[in-house]
């Protein structure tokens, strides 16, 4: 069993044990590629996975030609689009060196051969995070590109992602391979949508996927549809979190919990998966788009 320090450890086995871990199959063995995810309950709309993945196969809805330095020698971003129910929805992969060159693969998008060598080309590739119980789409295609990579998932990608090969599930212990270097939180009491949240302590940037989503005029590649909902849900310039989890907190209490945690992170940016990134006003922004769960 591969460890998390990328070694044969026993206590790695015993942790992977005691966390649901799966042994991965071989990476080139083929078969059913994703399950079919529920859209935003909002909207009551369903889409198949295999839409997104043609969506981003086309020429239209190619992802960028290069990566985007966010944080020199640190962080990488890829942006990419996916279409939702008619409503075209940017999405975002986010990539961490470690101070030892090694890379993680946070929230991957699909890998082509030349993605593959340009992210191939910053390090080797240590894990690969799902982050949230919606954002598993593309591991299949990231373990595909880097086979040797340990793959860590966010509580609930095990239910939903049937089939899908992981190492560990992620949760508030902070794994040996980044945690001198990124601090993590496992959303709780939530009914719907899950997540880790994630704080890159040099950068001082925190990283999320869904608790905070962030369109605007200035989102690419959102078109008539997407602008349609997103302002029918309140979230045309206006941050805040995904409808899943407006419309199934669960335990409040709970939730409030986690996220006075988050905020107690000494950030001054944050990285989204949909929407803009915030780079001015973070903490304030944030405490915002979470207000009415807050108070």
């Amino acid at each position: 069993m591969r460890g998390e320090n990328g070694k044969t450890l026993a206590a790695a086995e015993n942790r992977c044990r005691d966390t649901n871990c799966r042994r991965r199959p071989n990476p080139h063995r083929h078969g059913s590629i994703f399950g079919s995810p529920h859209f935003h309950e909002a909207v009551h709309q369903r889409y198949s996975v295999e839409q997104v993945v043609d969506e981003c196969a086309t020429t239209e809805w190619a992802m960028k030609p290069s990566l985007e330095v966010f944080a020199p020698d640190a962080l990488w971003l890829r942006d990419y689009f996916v279409r939702v129910g008619g409503a075209r929805v940017n999405a975002r992969m986010t990539l961490i060196k470690l101070r030892s060159g090694e890379i993680l693969v946070h929230s991957p998008c699909a890998f082509d051969d030349s993605l593959t060598a340009e992210v191939a080309a910053l390090g080797p590739i240590a894990a690969i995070i799902a982050p949230g119980n919606f954002h598993w789409l593309h591991v299949r295609s990231c373990q595909r590109a880097f086979p040797d990579a340990a793959t860590y998932v966010c509580p609930g990608v095990e239910k939903r992602a049937k089939g899908l090969a992981f190492e560990f599930v992620l949760g508030d212990e902070i794994p040996r391979l980044w945690a001198n270097e990124l601090s993590q939180i496992v959303l709780r009491g939530t009914r719907l949508m899950r997540e880790v949240a994630f704080f890159h302590r040099a950068s001082r940037t925190l990283i999320l996927v869904d608790l905070v989503e962030n369109f605007t005029p200035a989102t690419p590649g959102t078109n008539l549809l997407s602008r349609i909902v997103f302002r029918g849900l309140g979230m045309w310039n206006r941050p805040g979190p995904a409808p899943e989890y407006r419309l199934a907190w669960g335990d409040k209490s709970q939730v409030r919990e986690d996220l006075e945690r988050i905020l107690a992170w000494d950030f001054e940016r944050v990285i989204l998966a949909h929407g803009d990134i915030i780079t001015r006003d973070a903490r304030q922004i944030v405490a915002q788009a979470w207000r009415k769960i807050l108070r």
